[in-house]
């Protein structure tokens, strides 16, 4: 994590409302000193003019706009101004009260531990440097006041308070960074999980079409450019794509063979295949290479315990796909297989009601026709016996017989009728047997008009059928 990224920026705004607060408290001691006996010989005028540029300093820090100004990229050099001159200020002070002062030199150790903390490690080595450069300064200008001995002692004091500030600040910003990334992989993860939870009510539609649609939407929001669907047939050893999005219609257009592309290798892996960079793999499809494709993920969509199809999703980034980013399409490849299978189901039981209800119309047919069929050979058969009956010794034998004749066919025909509807109630309980057979045609109408004679003795019928037209068919 590079210094100075956005991640620290609130921690850094903390450290400045905190650095502002400890000077007012350092500028609202520093008059005291005036009153100690050892610094009864201070030029005041000097030491309250340093403390009034410190304190119109400090006036000016607490309205800067600091959150502009990191915003900008301009808040760390706005820190190094600000500490540059606190180093300044300090350095004067100890010019005018005495550069062997430990109290003012002290402020050193105060202004290199806040700037340390929020410095990077080089920022904190320029800090600490200046620091030396002025002190030092100092102490050649006034003739080296302070003994050696001191003087070592004050900055080894100042090098290591810098060196555990510096440790400290590192260790913090790095639980910062820690924290930062930890939260946003959690937030990404959740992201990913409500997207994927989203696809899976999306895809409660009954429609195979919809499915694929919300399928590949899904996957495009999981950040990449281009997705589609392509359904597998393991007897052709060929795909489609369904619902492409985003790629060369070179590469969707028609069937292609399952043996090119990252599609062969779901196909020969069974499992889910990731490619970081597709256009330097032998298996990528020419037409996705010369898009400009990389990052490529693949995975199978299982169906009936069947592979279907395979959810494919790709990016023209050059970049390594996640684990989480693989399990998400996963997960959505065997959303897909699922709402696939519902789909079928339903489609299924959708066309078994349709059939149902066909044969529902055809029975109410079947029954309104063999109610109809069933008057006509019960009238023949009531006609004749009621003419047999009253006009038996007036007929001629001929004619008797002839009635008899008449009756019978219908009452074989009545039969007939009778047992079709016991066939259709044992074609609903799917007990009934078929036994086809030849039957012609033009001798089937011929009966039929023969036995509809009487009724139609008024009328003149014609067969019309080709004396060679069979069918197969069941005469009971």
């Amino acid at each position: 994590m590079l210094p100075g990224s956005d991640i620290f920026v609130p921690y850094r705004l903390r450290t400045i409302r905190l650095g502002v607060q400890s000077t007012w408290m350092v500028l609202a001691i520093l008059p005291l000193l005036l009153l100690l006996p050892s610094h009864a010989d201070v030029d005041r005028v000097a030491f309250l003019a340093v403390w009034g540029v410190a304190a119109v300093g400090a006036v000016v820090v607490r309205f800067l706009p600091w959150a502009r100004l990191f915003a900008r990229g301009l808040g760390i050099p706005a820190m190094y101004i600000w500490s540059a001159l606190d180093i300044v200020l300090i350095t004067l002070l100890l010019a005018v009260v005495g550069p062997d002062s430990v109290d003012i030199f002290s402020l050193y150790a105060l202004t290199t531990l806040f700037f340390a903390a929020s410095y990077p490690p080089r920022g904190q080595a320029g800090l600490l440097g200046f620091t030396y450069l002025s002190y030092l300064t100092l102490l050649a200008v006034t003739g080296w006041p302070v003994p050696v001995g001191n003087l070592l002692a004050r900055l080894g004091i100042l090098g290591v308070m810098t060196f555990l500030a510096g440790f400290l600040s590192r260790e913090l910003m790095q639980q910062i960074a820690t924290g930062h990334d930890a939260r946003t992989e959690s937030e990404r993860r959740a992201t990913l999980l409500r997207t994927v939870a989203g696809a899976a009510r999306t895809m409660s539609f009954l429609d195979s079409g919809r499915v694929l649609t919300a399928v590949v939407d899904t996957a495009l929001s999981l950040g990449f450019e281009a997705g589609g669907i392509s359904f597998y047939d393991e007897e052709t050893g060929t795909y489609r794509v369904s619902d492409p999005r985003g790629v060369p219609n070179g590469s969707v257009v028609g069937r292609h063979p399952a043996s090119t592309g990252i599609i062969s290798l779901v196909v020969e892996r069974r499992a889910t295949v990731v490619m970081d960079d597709d256009s330097a793999d032998a298996h990528a499809l020419p037409e996705l290479r010369d898009a400009g494709f990389r990052a490529v993920i693949a995975s199978p969509v299982w169906s009936q315990g069947q592979l279907t199809a395979v959810l494919t999703v790709g990016s023209r980034d050059r970049r390594e796909v996640t684990d989480l980013e693989r399990e998400a399409v996963e997960l959505l490849a065997a959303q897909a297989g699922r709402a696939l299978d519902n789909a079928e189901q339903f489609e299924a039981e959708r066309r078994s009601v349709e059939h149902m209800e066909e044969l529902h119309r055809m029975k109410e047919e079947f029954l309104s026709s063999v109610s109809h069929e069933i008057r006509t050979p019960l009238t023949i058969v009531e006609g004749t016996g009621l003419t047999l009956e009253q006009q038996w010794d007036n007929l001629p034998e001929a004619t008797r017989l002839e009635f008899l004749r008449s009756m019978n066919e219908n009452s074989r025909a009545l039969d007939g009728i009778v047992s079709k509807l016991l066939d259709f109630s044992r074609l609903e309980t799917g007990k009934l047997e078929v036994h086809p057979q030849t039957i012609n045609v033009h001798d089937l109408l011929e009966g039929v008009a023969s036995r509809l004679s009487d009724l139609l003795s008024d009328h003149v019928v014609h067969v019309e059928a080709p004396v060679d037209l069979d069918v197969v068919a069941d005469t009971i």
